[in-house]
């Protein structure tokens, strides 16, 4: 037996999380990646091509300020769009990068 009600409730979680990249566009050696909003959490940061093929993921970790900044020097991207996508599990923030 189903008892239907007019109350519904929905649970708001407000996240300032953000994912920048600098420069961008960038070249396939100079790639910085900030990640800020997630204090003292351990994060997953992946990248994917345009075709949405997983290209590398990583660990990072960010500190009491909520801030990691990585630098991708060694990641050997062509040139191309791709979407870097950091996750704590529960959260997604996505940012499109261009490298020439």
């Amino acid at each position: 037996v189903f008892t239907y009600s007019n109350f519904v409730a929905v649970d708001f979680i407000s996240v300032n999380a953000s994912v920048s990249v600098y420069p961008n566009p960038c070249n396939a050696t100079d790639q910085h990646i900030v990640v800020s909003g997630f204090e003292n959490e351990t994060l997953v940061l992946d990248i994917y091509d345009a075709a949405g093929r997983k290209i590398s993921s990583q660990p990072i970790t960010t500190d009491a300020s909520g801030v990691s900044d990585v630098k991708l020097s060694e990641s050997g991207l062509e040139a191309g769009i791709y979407f870097v996508s950091v996750s704590n599990g529960t959260f997604h923030v996505t940012q499109k990068i261009v490298v020439q």
